[in-house]
């Protein structure tokens, strides 16, 4: 039975990648910090605390694994410090600690489009193009990739997700809850367009680099095939809850204001606001794209379903859950 450890285990992607790996039939050790929230993990599963910057605890909760899933770290922080406290510094860490413990065999590392950056048209962006990220969580990722590249001494994969959404996240949550009232907001008056990819495929991605040599060594970008304009993706939104919207497109000009109030409103409650300066940037970008066709090739990855009904599944999932 193959030891596979994940870090980051009870967040949204954390655990729906231990379900699918326990339907595989591994043995899964999920790792999580003290005092986190663990609601989205099994009723049955007992998570493993770790404490990510003591050497010899790292050492304790990994040895005898033999795959290192790393997806912990942050998507959103005050600061460039916290970015690069969490999500660059801990990866050196924890690598520096695994690089020595003889059974692991790969790690994969849980990276993000943002390390990549936008493109400059509808042509999706590739593992080989140049690397412009544009705020501090997509800058944090590539240094942490650049970590991984060059001070791992296993065998290592790095996975990029576009834009993740299913049971369990939070971000897109909030577009079903406008969705409810029959809302929908857009920026700017002309299309931007976006790669998506549903949780359960990502997962099946991941999964499919476990132990495979075809994965060694090797970026991959997780995506849908196609790319969706925000109109497009509404017109999908709407067919998986049967409501109709009244669709409401906000001037890029007024992103910055709104990101400047989520900012303010973050300092006050000791949280990251949803929408900040940082997030602001990315959503007046037009073109966030990415190509998986290297994870199609390589991997045999595939999404096939209709992103409508991927979208239904993710709605009564948080009906299910009284989330809506």
């Amino acid at each position: 039975m193959l030891k596979v450890a994940i870090t980051g285990v009870n967040g949204f992607l954390g655990s729906n990648l231990l379900k699918g790996c326990l339907e595989k039939g591994y043995d899964v050790r999920g790792l999580v910090r003290s005092g986190a929230r663990t609601t989205l993990l099994p009723d049955n599963f007992e998570p493993t605390v770790v404490n990510y910057w003591d050497s010899k605890d790292i050492e304790r909760v990994l040895s005898g694994q033999e795959i290192l899933i790393h997806n912990a770290g942050i998507t959103r922080g005050k600061d460039w410090g916290e970015f690069d406290r969490k999500n660059v510094e801990m990866t050196a860490k924890i690598l520096q600690v695994v690089n020595h413990i003889d059974s692991i065999k790969q790690v994969i590392f849980i990276s993000s489009q943002a390390a990549a950056g936008m493109c400059k048209g509808k042509r999706g962006k590739l593992e080989v193009d140049e690397c412009t990220p544009i705020t501090y969580y997509g800058k944090s990722k590539l240094l942490a990739e650049r970590e991984i590249m060059a001070n791992c001494s296993k065998n290592w994969t790095i996975i990029r997700p576009a834009s993740v959404f299913g049971a369990g996240d939070r971000d897109f949550l909030q577009y079903f809850k406008l969705v409810k009232h029959k809302l929908a907001l857009l920026v700017g008056f002309k299309d931007k367009y976006v790669s998506l990819i549903y949780i359960n495929d990502l997962v099946d991605l991941i999964i499919k680099t476990i132990g495979n040599e075809e994965a060694y060594e090797e970026i991959f970008f997780a995506s849908s095939e196609k790319s969706y304009s925000w109109d497009e993706f509404i017109d999908a939104l709407e067919k998986a809850t049967d409501k109709k919207t009244v669709r409401i497109r906000v001037p890029e000009f007024l992103v910055y204001p709104i990101a400047l109030f989520g900012e303010l409103k973050g300092l006050f409650c000791g949280r990251p606001a949803l929408i900040n300066l940082q997030k602001a940037k990315e959503i007046v970008g037009d073109y966030w794209i990415c190509d998986s066709s290297k994870a199609k090739q390589l991997l045999n990855f595939d999404t096939e379903e209709e992103l409508s009904d991927k979208l239904k599944a993710t709605y009564l999932w948080y009906k299910e859950h009284k989330w809506l």
